[in-house]
């Protein structure tokens, strides 16, 4: 039998059996040796269980009482509240052959036997197939709490697909918890469906939150140590003893401040080393790519050096004119900040038991594909530094003294700030697992069954960034069996 949308390995890669059920049980268990085919395909015709039943088709109606062929009811879920409902003991429920898009809930005692024609007049499991997958994020068919026999037989299970889904949902076929040992499944067929893509990370935030960059400071003569840039020298003085024959003989104005410095890129995401995700009260959750890492900001410009000074020793009694005073350097930009790391891709589960010993006879699970990793945040660039380049400036002085005009020099231009340095990329999320079947809390045997590997989901993209990108999700993991 074909499953649309999946390629079956020809080989069987995991032959699960436990010796005591391979020598035989109460319930005549055997392994096959060979693998068998897919899904008990070697089961041929079977009429099935004799006695009161209650007949689900697809062409049929929830309306109807469900008693007899021709008023079938058409889910499979008001086909089990009929059968729990019967007198005595709870009518078996026969499954015609069709697709049925629904998340079907196990009750107590109420057994499922697919494989019947439209008429329910033969039933060959083989040639007509009842397949059961949600149409929704819920498992397909869920099994909590039974403590009475209660039997699935003759039917494929299909997890959902969750392709076009997001958040990271896990996409699980077959559910049991808290069953013990209740539970049987038989010549069947369990395929893993695609798990939802990883949710995105966030863009990183255009600036960072602690920048507090401050102007340089005003330029001096021997420069401004506490700027980012190197501030201007003064300009040159001069201090004659007589009146000299030329207003300005050698005074000069201040140069300008050095602009500041760029800040340092932040590095970007790495992937998370944990392609498994984890399992926790039987919930899956997914692993997160790390977050970049900020940028660091600019540092401001230099303050402009001072203008030179003119200093009359003895002339008319002129006084002395102080050199203008440079400007402040310019403040420095801001950094950006990183991106945070995308969500790992949804598990695809064929068959998750908590805390349940279920039965396998003549299964086949085939392994879905895990959900693609969702993209790593951008990292955002960082603010240019400022271009103010004439806060606080001072111009010349002038003064006259007899015939004779003075002047000190002008102070000079801050330097320009430096822009922030941007933010790394975050990482992509790693793919989701593909699980053929997870356990958590003591499974013990499981019974016959053989299990067909599917692939992990490939890894998000690490974010862009002007500066570094973060690193690409690793592809989730593959495994058949995992205990957890």
């Amino acid at each position: 039998m074909s499953v649309p949308g999946w390629v079956v390995a020809s080989s069987i890669v995991l032959m699960a059996c436990v010796a005591g059920a391979c020598a035989g049980s109460g319930a005549g268990y055997s392994a096959s040796q060979d693998g068998g085919d897919e899904g008990g395909a070697d089961a041929g015709p079977d009429p099935g269980p004799t006695g009161p039943a209650i007949y689900v088709s697809t062409a049929g109606s929830d309306l109807a009482p469900g008693t007899s062929p021709s008023d079938a009811v058409q889910t499979i879920d008001a086909g089990i509240a009929l059968a729990s409902a019967c007198v005595g003991a709870p009518c078996v429920v026969k499954i015609a052959e069709g697709r049925y898009q629904e998340s079907v809930k196990l009750v107590d005692g109420v057994s499922l036997y697919g494989g019947y024609t439209v008429d329910f007049s033969v039933r060959d499991v083989t040639e007509h197939t009842a397949v059961v997958a949600s149409s929704s994020e819920q498992p397909s068919v869920v099994a909590t709490g039974l403590v009475a026999a209660t039997t699935v037989d003759g039917i494929t299970i299909e997890g959902p697909d969750l392709t076009l889904a997001g958040g990271g949902t896990p996409s699980i076929a077959l559910s049991v918890a808290s069953s013990g040992d209740a539970l049987l499944i038989s010549n069947a067929l369990i395929v893993g469906n695609t798990g939802a893509q990883g949710v995105p990370g966030d863009a990183g935030t255009g600036v960072a939150t602690d920048c507090e960059s401050t102007p340089g400071g005003n330029g001096g003569a021997d420069g401004d140590p506490a700027s980012g840039g190197d501030g201007g020298g003064g300009g040159s003085s001069d201090c004659p003893s007589a009146c000299p024959l030329v207003g300005s003989d050698g005074v000069s104005d201040g140069t300008a401040g050095a602009p500041g410095g760029d800040g340092a890129p932040g590095q970007g995401g790495t992937a998370s080393a944990d392609a498994m995700g984890s399992f926790a009260t039987g919930a899956w959750t997914g692993s997160t790519g790390a977050a970049g890492l900020r940028g660091t900001n600019g540092t401001g410009g230099g303050g402009g050096g001072s203008g030179g000074t003119k200093r009359i020793r003895a002339c008319f009694s002129c006084g002395t004119l102080l050199g203008g005073q440079g400007a402040s350097g310019a403040p420095g930009g801001c950094a950006g900040g990183g991106g945070s790391g995308g969500g790992q891709g949804g598990a695809s589960v064929a068959v998750l038991i908590v805390g349940s010993q279920p039965v396998f006879q003549n299964v086949t699970v085939v392994g879905g594909h895990g959900g693609t990793g969702g993209a790593g945040g951008a990292g955002a660039a960082g603010t240019s530094g400022a271009t103010t380049l004439d806060a606080g400036l001072q111009s010349a002085t002038q003064q006259t003294c007899g015939a004779i005009s003075y002047s000190s020099g002008a102070g000079g231009l801050g330097g320009p700030g430096g822009s922030g340095g941007p933010g790394g990329g975050g990482a992509g999320g790693n793919g989701g697992p593909s699980l053929g079947v997870a356990t958590l809390g003591g499974v013990g045997t499981l019974g016959q069954y053989t299990i067909k590997p599917g692939t992990g989901g490939a890894g998000g993209p690490g974010g862009t960034s002007p500066g570094l990108a973060g690193a690409s999700g690793l592809s989730g993991a593959t495994v058949g069996l995992q205990a957890f």
